[in-house]
């Protein structure tokens, strides 16, 4: 296992780190850091070219996080640790009583006996980046809360104190030692008090720009759960919105959106029909759509199974938008079936879209759930080319608004931690994105969500955030 050696004092460096996968800001030889409400790891792991939440192998980091071992207990097994009171692991992949890993990420508290209690990743308001399998060089960032809110034997001073330091362990399937680092430590100032919240307002849209956000919205929960999705498209205000899980037709959504936000009806939208639907829906006159059967691929398919995209052009008052919805198969890993049928629903993507941006175009974007919890490969597959000057469209830098984090899934009891699966792209030498981000409601200060009519709760009315991006015609 590679990228974990001994890491001293670097906390200075915690406010520039941004959970992406990307360590350039890091200092060569730290591998933990922190700052008043997060400690940061990065790590990689030698020749692994597995999804690391559904590895053969379990990626175990075992910290003594409060530097004080009497309040844990050593891992004989390994060394490094055998001299630390270890009173938190996370585990990627973890090992189940049958002795096999499972999916997802698992979080331990062990107290001075040796007794331990599973938490969930929420407790620990842990998150990493990539979601994806980085290459077998690259790297992976995650963070853990200072102030974390799971109780039994979880220590009250875990994380609260002016260090930690740890070690990484990785378990073959057998339960066997297969590698680890070498021990890292790091001081840190001293932790916040009360909730990680920020007050960063919801921006409007920028004067000329046309918002553009891609959402999933979990099995047509608008439906079931209209308040929450209004509050929140009221608050962005978007131009255009591509959706994913809208399980109607047409006519419904547009009653839908007649009847939430009156003052832009009557909406205009383009759905595919039946499960797990996809579509587009805005303010702006949609000229024509696959789902009319207007512009060419009306239904994608592979094989026997239809591929989750639907394209529209919107008449929007920077002209004429070519826009399209995708949602692709879930679930796998880095080549599993499920990656692989990805990678072909790319394929029929691009050539489908590319083929419909023949005619004058203000720019071209695609937005919506990639599902990447295998490889990056769809996600590249899908752009290349696309842009009107024959490049790779661009990917919007959408962080999470108040943030320094990557992510748009979260589902606290679920035994994935969140991660970045929605993505929005554009052709970057026809529009600039004036601003890009994601809105995660449970962020943000009262003031900030009292000012925009937002609840704390809004964003988990789907287990998907919207991704907002605000395109500038060049």
């Amino acid at each position: 296992m590679l990228g974990c050696a001994s890491g001293g004092p670097a906390a200075p460096q915690a406010s520039r780190i941004t959970i992406d996968g990307d360590v350039g800001e890091w200092p060569e030889d730290v591998v933990v850091t922190g700052d008043a409400d997060w400690v940061y790891l990065r790590f990689r792991v030698a020749g692994q070219s597995s999804t690391l939440q559904a590895a053969p192998e379990t990626l175990s980091i075992l910290l003594d996080a409060d530097d004080n071992r009497g309040t844990g207990a050593p891992i004989p097994e390994l060394p490094a640790a055998s001299s630390m009171g270890i009173d938190l692991e996370i585990q990627f992949s973890p090992m189940t009583d049958a002795g096999v890993p499972a999916t997802g990420v698992s979080a331990i508290a062990i107290d001075s006996t040796g007794a331990t209690e599973r938490l969930s990743h929420a407790d620990l308001d842990f998150s990493f980046a990539p979601t994806f399998a980085a290459s077998a060089t690259g790297w992976y960032e995650a963070r853990i809360a200072r102030r974390p809110t799971g109780s039994g034997l979880l220590a009250p001073t875990v994380l609260q104190g002016r260090g930690v330091r740890g070690v990484m362990g990785l378990y073959d399937a057998a339960g066997n030692i297969a590698g680890a680092s070498e021990p890292f430590r790091a001081t840190l100032p001293p932790a916040g008090s009360g909730a990680v919240l920020s007050g960063t307002p919801i921006p409007a849209t920028p004067r000329g720009a046309i918002r553009v956000v891609s959402h999933n919205v979990l099995r047509a929960s608008p439906a079931s759960n209209p308040g929450a999705f209004a509050r929140m498209y009221r608050a962005l205000n978007p131009d255009i919105i591509l959706v994913q899980e809208w399980d109607t037709d047409a006519a419904s959504v547009q009653a839908w959106f007649d009847e939430a936000m009156p003052e832009h009806a009557p909406w205009h939208v383009a759905m595919t029909p039946g499960l797990f639907g996809v579509g587009i829906v805005s303010r702006h006159p949609i000229s024509a759509s696959t789902a009319d059967g207007t512009l060419a691929a009306r239904t994608l398919s592979i094989g026997s199974s239809s591929v989750r995209f639907v394209a529209a052009v919107v008449s929007t008052p920077q002209g004429d938008v070519l826009a399209a919805s995708t949602h692709l198969k879930c679930c796998g890993s880095a080549g599993s079936p499920e990656d692989e049928r990805r990678l072909d629903e790319a394929r029929a993507i691009n050539a489908a879209f590319g083929a419909m941006a023949t005619r004058s175009l203000a720019f071209r974007v695609i937005g919506g759930d990639m599902n990447l919890v295998g490889s990056r490969g769809p996600l590249d597959v899908l752009r290349n080319g696309l842009d009107a000057d024959a490049t790779d469209m661009d990917v919007a830098p959408a962080l999470v608004l108040g943030d320094a984090a990557y992510y748009t899934w979260s589902d606290d009891a679920n035994a994935f931690s969140p991660g970045r699966l929605d993505y929005v792209v554009f052709s970057d030498s026809q529009a600039r994105a004036a601003r890009a981000f994601v809105v995660d409601t449970a962020r943000l200060t009262d003031g900030v969500l009292g000012a925009v009519g937002l609840r704390r709760d809004d964003s988990r009315a789907s287990d998907h955030m919207p991704v907002v991006v605000d395109l500038l015609r060049r």
